[in-house]
């Protein structure tokens, strides 16, 4: 458009060629308005979906619909999506459904996750607002939050309507479980992008998720390449440490107010533990939430176990006592049995972030933790032996 206004300046156009122009131009995009099937497809790179249950999509020349759902549970829909290519006819769609114009301009993000996956697909500069900024471990967003280039969206662990403006945000992303606190954000115009991948309970699932985040940026092929890529890796990790017989039994959970609190044996730590060649102390409690288990049966089993973790965030290293919610009979009796401690410290690693695409280095974490003679040369990024 530029380049025709030149040349009407310069007199290459008169007036009645630059109208006859224009009236052509009109009627061929009023044609093409009117035209139900695009001439071509406007996503030749389209994903596949392996390992993750939590979302769908399903392609059109000019748009995709997207379907997200409640612990991968695909007939409890939390939100349909429609994602229609920026300049084109907007599709026929359910009154309940959003729709979205996609590559995303600009978006805010209110979990630490989502700028995990955002900034993989090198998509850190559309993103115009955060929320909970002191959480976030990644550089880039860091200095934009420095600068002024990205905004705060919350305040007083609320999310702000007049921050969400300022940001001059078009979408927010949202985990499901924040619905309740930005539904009201309808009224602003700006859609909602619900994401559930923290139920998944597969380390490769959660990762997947990262073809979830590429639909709303046309960023399928790289979102692909880097998938295929880490399941390499993850696979050959796997494969290293299956070579090794022993089979540690391990403890993970934490210590709050009289009661333990340890992942059910469904949920994903139990699934990385199997995956890391070993079996997880409560296999048995078949849930996919934490279960309570009392100090007592807890001190029962520990004759049985060989190694004990947990998370953290703390700017001190932890000590015993943090592990064993500084129960002396406990402690005793660890050092009783010789055994052994492991952690992750989130206050200095990005574990509510960029681990969820990087299981791949949790696995060698894990696997070096629990079979020392593997991987002499790996350095801990996430979990790590406590000493």
């Amino acid at each position: 458009m530029n380049t025709l206004f030149h040349q009407y300046k310069v007199g290459f156009f008169r007036p009645f060629y630059f109208l006859l122009f224009i009236s052509l131009a009109l009627f061929s995009c009023s044609n093409e308005d009117d035209n139900e099937e695009p001439r071509f497809d406007y996503y030749p790179n389209k994903i596949e979906i392996t390992y993750a249950k939590g979302f769908s999509v399903s392609y059109f020349k000019s748009y995709k619909i997207v379907d997200v759902y409640n612990d991968g549970d695909s007939t409890e829909l939390i939100q349909r999506y429609y994602l229609v290519e920026q300049g084109t006819k907007a599709p026929e769609m359910e009154s309940d459904a959003e729709m979205i114009r996609v590559p995303l301009a600009s978006v805010s993000c209110l979990s630490t996750t989502q700028i995990a996956y955002l900034s993989v697909l090198e998509q850190c500069n559309a993103i115009s607002g955060v929320g909970y900024a002191d959480f976030i471990k990644d550089s880039i967003i860091q200095e934009q939050v420095s600068k002024g280039w990205t905004i705060e969206i919350t305040r007083g662990g609320q999310v702000d309507k007049e921050l969400i403006l300022q940001s001059n945000t078009s979408t927010l992303m949202a985990n499901a479980f924040d619905e309740l606190s930005v539904s009201s954000l309808s009224e602003l115009g700006i859609p909602v992008i619900y994401s559930t991948e923290y139920l998944e309970n597969n380390a490769l699932a959660r990762a997947e998720w990262i073809k979830f985040f590429a639909l709303f940026f046309n960023a399928e092929k790289k979102a692909s390449t880097y998938f295929t890529q880490l399941v390499k890796r993850y696979s050959e990790i796997q494969e290293k440490i299956i070579e090794k017989n022993a089979e540690p039994v391990v403890m993970f959970g934490s210590y709050y107010q009289g009661t333990w609190f340890v992942p059910g044996g469904k949920s994903l730590i139990p699934s990385l533990f199997r995956d890391a060649g070993a079996s997880y102390a409560y296999a048995d409690q078949m849930s996919v939430d934490n279960v309570h288990i009392d100090p007592e049966s807890l001190m029962e089993r520990m004759s049985q176990i060989d190694y004990w973790g947990f998370v953290l965030s703390k700017e001190e290293e932890p000590g015993i006592t943090d592990f064993l919610g500084g129960d002396k009979r406990m402690q005793d009796l660890a050092s009783e049995l010789d055994m052994n401690f492991f952690y992750c410290n989130s206050f200095y690693c990005d574990y509510f972030g960029m681990a969820n695409l990087q299981p791949d280095i949790l696995l060698q974490d894990l696997g070096k933790i629990f079979h020392p003679s593997l991987f002499p040369d790996h350095q801990f990024v996430y979990f790590q032996s406590f000493k």
